[in-house]
């Protein structure tokens, strides 16, 4: 059995600078020690294996139809684009036994090569030999040295670096040959149990021993994937598991690896908790999910079902849409992320393939030439994917319109079913599907029409041929994931703006807006939105692909591996955020700053750049600060913002003589541009009805507790007790504060926010997290328009969301330097830096304006490129958080 280090090194290939690239790399979080090497578990492997006896080479290896996203996202991580080593552990699956060349006839040859539908096709040999021969051996045997021969050349196959995970029954005396019985046994619990009640399909209840059965070679199945993770598992490695056929491997992992990083990503749907509940096995299945660090799925559906489910399971944990809190006080992450394609090869492919572009052209001008739209579908058969409600539709959509008749054609590709599927009735479901489109052309066809076209397993060319010369793309799944179709179709069509039907119940409805969302339950709905599809005028179509073609940029393959690990990365962060930070390091900080171009500094107000007083009034900027932030404007390569919770008037009295300054007041529901004189509403659109119940309770409080005083903005009010002469005025805060989240909470969308010695209540959208995603917006991505350099400083919870919108930003982590200020501050924080009081960021800046004097790099000069830290430094300094 050859291990990871043992397999020949297979160098990457050199990096394209023209592709894009995976930006999170294992030097982004050195909190974390991460190895800079990324183990994934798949279901199976991209190959499908038969073994022929008596041969030097007994492997044939063939590429495996279906799930090709997920099999090209592999590609990618193992690819030059991503910094990343990549091994892929996979189960073999189903191994074709495959009798010596020499005992196979002719006859057997045919039939191995053309296999037929059923009994009633098979041909007749010949030769008058037997009809149907057995082809394959029942009892597959390998030897040891076969196996090696297999992995060493899976060590390299497709660029990946795959690992095979075997599953035998038996092996000889001599340990010499391993002996494989029943290999259909490991998928038959996902067949029986787990793929119906993901599907909303009760379990046919049998005999309990089956059950058990199932139950445990589900069991061995996880456990022998979990072990051979294990063999080559180094700490630091990041671990993740992809769908329902592992979801033990999490727990089995933490179990004997307890500070291993892993995410797992649930491609298929599912269910709400009431099908859920169906699983005799639930309560384990969920212990395995939560194995995992993070949780990743297709949809907020799934996210919101998810959640539900362990909320249910006897109130054991405590979850909400973005995390699930375990007993023993681990914190799971859930979160959509939907599995990205690569985007640029495939319009590469479908674009510039000289092939494709032949046939193109000569369909289109037969298209154009008997006046036919082209309507284009392509599933599995399966009836989750919904042919038959596609046809039904279609049937009603000729039925109430019929001034279509002869001018479309329903062009629906049938991909082969699953092993998995046939089990589930997918092939009974292709028959109801030609018996349905035999009754379409009989009921509406003529001698020169046939309005449907049934298509099995079409080439790659032809699919792409067809997706060019479509006018519409319709996808009627009852239960899926996400559809590999839709963002093709998307993809190829974005410039000539065609447009796509997607079911509501596809994965894929929430990562495609813009597209048109039917049921597919209701058959003249779908017709009629057919008809509205293909009547769609020239503008609202290129409405449909604005919206459409954001949502294609965000979801790329190198931008869903690049979710996927910031925010397990960042999860993993955040469950350290209590422990204490290093002292800022300012020989760090300086050689950063001087090696950046364009940097951007973003400042809090009270408690940042001036102290904490006890009249908030008295808080004003010393003439030292002044000619500080003066100085650090005055530089032409530095953006700078003062985000506050002060309003408008006080923030233009004291700090608006600095003309290049950038301002946000009310913790972003105003913001003025540098050299700009207005100020910009953010708030423009929001419900200021709680004001008033918010501005009594304060003034109640206000008048019991002498001392305290409320502050009233246009959008925010404030009630501060810090001068307060009653002790018990915290106790009273956290009441109030509980109260108001109780009443006006609910009925308004409000954020009630506990600072240092005051509550305030603002609109939730609005917050200094969103100005900071704002101006990292407004300036743009990759070199030359991100900033190289950024120092964000605050001193109290308000101050978490600019620092959580630079943790997941794309910017380079090692360059942006988060500092909380003040050694008192108790809040967990996502800064990496702490300085002890505001006057260290006072002298601060003055350093990094003589330090930046010296600088020589420019505003139109490429970026510095490398680490301007010394050699074994970690970013946050020498000391470990």
């Amino acid at each position: 059995m050859l291990q990871l280090d043992s397999a020949p090194p297979s160098p990457k290939p050199k990096l394209d600078p023209s592709k894009p690239i995976l930006k999170v790399k294992p030097g982004d979080h050195p909190t974390l020690e991460l190895s800079g090497r990324i183990i994934s578990a798949v279901f199976r492997l991209p190959h499908s294996m038969t073994f022929t006896h008596e041969e030097s080479d007994p492997w044939t290896l063939q590429h495996r139809p279906g799930t090709a996203a997920l099999h090209e996202s592999f590609e990618f991580l193992s690819g030059p684009q991503a910094a990343w080593k990549h091994t892929l552990v996979g189960w073999t699956g189903e191994i074709t036994h495959r009798r010596a060349r020499r005992e196979m006839t002719d006859h057997m040859l045919v039939l191995e090569k053309y296999p037929p539908k059923d009994q009633e096709s098979t041909p007749f040999p010949a030769d008058g030999g037997e009809r149907f021969p057995e082809i394959h051996e029942p009892l597959l045997k390998i030897k040891r040295v076969d196996r090696a021969k297999l992995e060493h050349r899976l060590s390299h196959s497709r660029g990946i670096n795959m690992v095979p995970v075997w599953f035998t029954d038996d092996i000889d005396e001599a340990g010499d040959t391993f002996i494989f019985g029943d290999q259909d046994k490991w998928r038959e619990f996902i067949i029986e149990d787990v793929f119906p009640v993901f599907h909303y399909i009760q379990p046919e209840v049998g005999p309990a021993k089956d059950q058990i059965k199932r139950w445990q070679d589900y069991v061995k199945f996880n456990k022998k994937f979990a072990d051979r993770i294990l063999e080559i598992y180094r700490p630091g490695d990041t671990v993740i598991v992809h769908d329902y056929d592992l979801m033990l491997v999490p727990a089995m992992l933490r179990a004997r690896a307890k500070d291993i990083k892993i995410a797992f990503h649930m491609h298929t749907t599912f269910p709400t908790y009431e099908y859920f509940r169906c699983l005799s096995n639930r309560d384990e299945l969920m212990e395995g999910l939560l194995g995992a660090d993070m949780i990743a799925f297709q949809c907020s559906t799934f996210v919101d079902n998810f959640a539900e489910c362990c909320k249910q399971l006897a109130g054991r944990y405590l979850a909400s849409s973005s995390r699930v809190d375990l007993p023993d006080g681990r914190q799971v992450t859930i979160d959509v992320i939907p599995l990205g394609l690569d985007n640029d090869a495939i319009r590469k492919y479908a674009l510039e393939t000289p092939e494709v572009n032949q046939r193109s052209r000569r369909y289109a001008r037969l298209l154009q030439k008997r006046d036919l739209k082209m309507i284009v579908g392509r599933d599995r058969v399966d009836f989750t994917k919904g042919v038959m409600q596609k046809l039904r539709a279609f049937s009603s959509f000729m039925a109430s319109h019929p001034e279509w008749r002869e001018k479309v054609v329903l062009y629906q590709v049938l991909n082969s079913p699953s092993r998995d599927e046939k089990e589930c009735g997918a092939e009974y479901s292709e028959i109801e599907i030609e018996r349905e489109a035999q009754r379409i052309n009989g009921s509406f066809g003529t001698p020169g029409w046939e309005p449907v076209r049934l298509e099995h397993n079409m080439s790659k060319e032809s699919y792409f041929t067809l997706l060019r010369i479509a006018d519409l793309g319709l996808v009627t799944s009852v239960r899926e994931g996400s559809s590999t179709f839709a963002i093709e179709f998307a993809l190829i069509n974005r410039d000539k703006h065609n447009p796509l039907i997607v079911s509501e119940f596809s994965g894929s409805i929430n990562s495609l807006p813009g597209v048109i969302c039917v049921n597919p339950f209701d058959s003249l709905q779908v017709g009629h939105a057919i008809h509205r599809a293909l009547t769609l005028s020239a503008e609202d179509r290129a409405n449909m692909y604005d919206q459409i073609n954001s949502a294609l940029s965000s979801n790329s393959v190198q931008k869903y591996y690049k979710k996927l690990l910031r925010r397990l990365f960042l999860s993993l962060e955040l469950q350290n955020l209590e422990k204490p930070r290093p002292l800022l390091d300012l020989e760090v900080i300086k050689r950063y700053s001087m090696a950046g171009s364009k940097r951007l500094f973003i400042f809090d107000y009270d408690g940042t750049l001036t102290p904490i007083v006890m009249d908030p009034d008295a808080a004003l900027p010393s003439q030292r600060l002044l000619g500080s932030l003066k100085e650090l404007a005055d530089d032409p390569r530095n953006i700078i913002w003062v985000i506050s919770g002060r309003d408008q008037e006080f923030l233009s009295r004291h700090l608006g003589h600095i003309e290049q300054l950038g301002l946000s007041a009310e913790h972003g529901c105003f913001v003025k541009y540098p050299n700009k004189d207005e100020w910009i509403a953010t708030a423009n659109n929001q419900d200021l009805g709680w004001q008033a119940i918010v501005l009594e309770a304060f003034q109640r409080l206000e008048n019991a507790l002498p001392g305290s005083v409320v502050e009233k903005k246009r959008v925010s009010i404030t009630w501060h007790y810090r001068r307060a002469l009653n002790p018990q005025s915290p106790s009273y805060a956290k009441a109030l504060k509980k109260r108001l989240h109780r009443s006006v909470g609910v009925t308004y969308d409000i954020e009630v926010m506990s600072g240092k010695a005051n509550l305030e209540v603002r609109p939730k959208i609005i917050n200094k997290g969103q100005v900071v995603r704002r101006l990292l917006k407004d300036l743009g991505e990759g070199p030359g328009n991100e900033p190289d350099f950024v120092l964000c400083c605050g001193d109290d919870t308000t101050d978490e969301d600019m620092f959580r919108a630079l943790r997941r930003s794309e910017l380079p982590m090692p360059k942006v330097f988060g500092v909380l200020v003040g050694e008192g501050s108790k809040h967990p924080t996502m800064a990496s830096w702490l300085v002890k009081e505001p006057a260290d960021i006072v002298d601060l800046i003055g350093e990094l304006n003589l330090a930046n004097k010296t600088s020589t790099a420019s505003i139109d000069t490429p970026r510095v490129v490398g680490d301007p830290r010394p050699r074994g430094l970690p970013w946050f300094g020498a000391s470990k958080v």
